[in-house]
């Protein structure tokens, strides 16, 4: 039941500097939540895992949503943009039993 739908956002896999994972998906969130009156981003999260150093996910309908997002952040690699296909968008946010925050 909890499997997404064709009708829900994508997730995308955009390649991120090494070490800069964190600040990206920050910068990236402060852009949408601060700056969006002007540019109207559709995008609806972003995330980095630990585990995997160098791309960070955004959430969002389209390629170009993420592209219009992700613009003028020089961490961020435009070209490298990947969709996660939807049988695999599910293990991304599998967390281990034992996170805590």
């Amino acid at each position: 039941n909890l499997q997404p739908k064709n009708t829900d956002p994508k997730l995308w896999l955009v390649k991120c500097r090494p070490g800069k994972e964190k600040e990206s998906v920050a910068n990236l969130l402060h852009k949408y939540f601060f700056n969006n009156k002007s540019s109207n981003l559709t995008i609806f999260s972003a995330l980095c895992i630990d585990a995997l150093k160098g791309y960070i996910y955004v959430e969002a309908f389209k390629e170009s949503n993420v592209r219009e997002a992700i613009a003028g952040m020089s961490a961020l690699k435009e070209n490298s943009i990947k969709i996660v296909p939807t049988n695999e968008m599910t293990k991304v946010l599998n967390f281990d039993k034992s996170f805590r925050i």
